[in-house]
């Protein structure tokens, strides 16, 4: 794994061991569920390049310091639905959608530069979900 993989940007893994995540100003999401649409978008995030999977995840991990861009954009193609799940404290709505994303990176100490295709050139494999959940602490344990 890794042998031919030469870039790797996710934005790492924090001292709770919590991965590949990080906060997002809240105007980079937009949903309207009843409308059935939905958009991420980031320009110049700030995003480390660890090169590859297993130097990403090993407990010393070397990076270079990179950008990323990305637009996704998602369609619902089916109604609301409403799952929910007490024992696992989980409750949604969702709607069945299509996607399509834009995706860029630079590195620029390594004059790296990459993007995607268009995204109208996109297609969806299998189906992509739109919607809103509670877990966790945020979960409604009645009603």
């Amino acid at each position: 794994m890794g042998q031919n993989q030469v870039h790797d940007f996710n934005p790492g893994i924090g001292a709770d061991g919590l991965f590949w995540t990080l906060p997002v100003p809240r105007n980079s999401i937009a949903i309207d569920l009843d409308a059935g649409t939905a958009a991420f978008q980031m320009t110049n995030l700030a995003m480390p390049d660890f090169h590859d999977i297993v130097n990403s995840l090993s407990p010393n991990p070397t990076s270079t310091p990179g950008f990323v861009s990305f637009d996704v954009r998602w369609h619902a193609t089916s109604g609301l639905m409403t799952l929910r799940d007490a024992s696992a404290g989980f409750t949604g709505e969702f709607r069945k959608s299509t996607a399509t994303i834009w995706w860029s990176a630079n590195e620029p100490a390594q004059q790296f530069q990459f993007e995607s295709d268009p995204a109208a050139t996109s297609t969806t494999v299998n189906t992509a979900v739109m919607g809103h959940e509670r877990n966790g602490r945020f979960f409604p344990h009645h009603g």
